[in-house]
């Protein structure tokens, strides 16, 4: 029962990291935007932000779904309490909350009102870049290595 809860853990780590590692790659994008926002007319602001929400939409939100309902409960049951789990869901409501204002931007762009916003898109693309790398980064120092623990995969493996 131990090696089985072991070795799914390591299973588990090698995917989370390798999730990461696209989710990282896919930041460079936001980043990318955030440093032209000002110079895009508004059509082209349009079309990138119908991209980033794309990838957003496709790539990150099935990703903080998977965690939540998954590998958080499964954190819980490691540590033996649901304060870390809920800590960093908090920061994928707060992502999520990101996501939505984009999706505010690039309607009121869309309808042509207020072009003057694309002033603020950078503010808002490079909060939500920060939140994300911060996020990936609490997880990478703090949930990673509870999976190595062999105390806490002894401990759910005997459950």
């Amino acid at each position: 029962m131990v090696t089985r809860s072991m070795q799914a853990d390591a299973v588990e780590r090698r995917f989370l990291e390798q999730e990461h590692r696209e989710i990282s790659n896919g930041l460079g994008r936001i980043a990318q935007v955030a440093g032209h926002a000002e110079r895009y007319s508004v059509p082209d602001a349009v079309t990138e932000l119908n991209s980033l929400l794309l990838w957003l939409e496709t790539s990150l939100e099935p990703h903080t779904a998977w965690e939540e309902e998954w590998l958080y409960p499964r954190l819980n049951e490691l540590v033996g309490s649901p304060w870390p789990s809920k800590l960093l869901a908090f920061d994928h409501q707060q992502i999520r909350e990101r996501i939505e204002q984009l999706k505010v931007e690039r309607d009121t762009l869309t309808r042509g009102t207020m072009p003057s916003r694309l002033r603020d898109l950078p503010i808002r693309l490079y909060a939500l870049d920060a939140i994300i790398r911060c996020h990936i980064e609490r997880e990478d120092r703090f949930l990673l290595p509870v999976l190595d623990e062999p105390a806490a995969q002894g401990m759910a493996g005997g459950r």
